[in-house]
């Protein structure tokens, strides 16, 4: 049976070297895991830190006015909470939690 990881989950498991990339971009897997996409653009650009809470909401700071490119985004950099709403495993609602410029 395979394991539908969640964007942590499989963060952690990048860091610790389970997971594999080589140049075609490609990702590794032992046989009993599954990654699959769960959020993308244009729900978050650019995360730096990702948080799940209790009720399974990710929760996401962009660093789109990071190193040099400051004014990218004149609303300022923010905090964006992702939610699967309907249970299809895929993030279907972005809130905009907090932005200050």
């Amino acid at each position: 049976m395979k394991t539908s990881l969640l964007p942590l989950s499989l963060l952690l498991l990048l860091s610790a070297g389970t997971v594999r990339d080589d140049d075609t971009g490609k990702l590794y897997l032992p046989d009993d895991l599954e990654a699959t996409l769960w959020a993308e653009s244009p729900m978050l650009f650019n995360p730096t830190s990702i948080d799940i809470d209790a009720q399974g909401r990710v929760y996401v700071a962009e660093g789109v006015n990071y190193r040099g490119k400051a004014g990218r985004r004149k609303e300022g950099d923010r905090i964006v909470v992702l939610e699967d709403t309907t249970g299809a495993g895929k993030a279907d609602k972005v809130t905009v939690f907090l932005q200050r410029p």
